[in-house]
């Protein structure tokens, strides 16, 4: 609701004459306002029903072509899968710094590129031990938890580089 009226008004025009707005969700095709122009973005159109996946994509493709990229959003998932593809896709690449910032102010500001070199050693696996780990109710009963996932990443010793490998056979990946 926010960005729809925010689209539908003429704010835009003098508050975006220094930075480019991406919008994402309204509709299938995002909406970037540049130097006070809206440009429906037909060459970013999605059917993906995923905000987290569609903030992403966005993020990633703007990082990319230089421009700096700040996400606002209190996300769990967005944060995860933006360190995971900041790891993959722009590390060693000429891509802009990535921030992201929380909806409420007093959090913490934080340095996408920064914590995926940081965790670089779990970075390739994040979004499987998201997966195993958030699962908190069914994990929790076998004794794993986040800080058990992620201090088993760190050593080395929760290979999980076979989960999606459609090559690889189920005592591998079961690992």
């Amino acid at each position: 609701m926010l960005v729809e009226g925010l689209l539908n008004s003429n704010y835009y025009t003098s508050a975006t004459q220094k930075h480019t707005l991406a919008t994402a969700g309204v509709s299938d095709v995002p909406v970037e306002i540049v130097v006070g122009v809206r440009i429906e973005r037909h060459d970013l159109c999605y059917a993906h029903e995923e905000a987290d996946i569609v903030i992403t994509q966005h993020a990633t493709m703007c990082s990319l072509s230089g421009k700096c990229v700040r996400v606002v959003c209190d996300d769990t998932e967005v944060f995860v899968l933006l360190v995971h593809f900041y790891h993959i896709k722009c590390r060693g690449r000429n891509s802009a710094p990535m921030i992201m910032s929380y909806l409420v102010t007093e959090r913490a500001v934080t340095d996408i590129g920064t914590t995926a070199t940081a965790h670089s050693g779990i970075a390739d696996d994040l979004l499987a031990i998201y997966g195993i780990s958030r699962a908190n109710t069914v994990a929790s009963l076998h004794g794993v938890g986040k800080a058990t996932v992620i201090k088993l990443a760190k050593k080395g010793t929760l290979s999980l580089s076979k989960v999606d490998d459609v090559k690889a056979d189920m005592e591998s990946v079961q690992a």
